[in-house]
């Protein structure tokens, strides 16, 4: 102890921590891998340097996750039949 405090972190208290679950089996994993298989498609989409980081900060203020914000904007725009210039600039 220094200056009369108590130690916050002893090696007991880590050792105990919850956070120490066992890892999943691998049933688990393959049973979740099915899932995701059946139910997400994957998209690859590129981003310019300068518009990432406009994205990953904006999603990060407000608490978004890039994927979950980009779904929904896009989803947004349909709906609202938002429509494309016809010069295909952003291809």
């Amino acid at each position: 102890m220094v200056s009369g405090r108590k130690a916050v972190g002893t090696m007991n208290s880590i050792n105990n921590n919850s956070n120490n679950k066992p890892k999943n089996s691998r049933a688990k994993i393959d049973a979740s891998n099915r899932y995701v298989e059946k139910t997400y498609n994957r998209h690859t989409l590129r981003f310019t340097k300068k518009d990432d980081e406009i994205v990953r900060k904006y999603c990060e203020e407000n608490g978004y996750s890039i994927n979950g914000f980009i779904s929904h904007v896009t989803l947004l725009a349909i709906q609202n039949g938002f429509k494309l210039p016809t010069d295909n600039a952003h291809e």
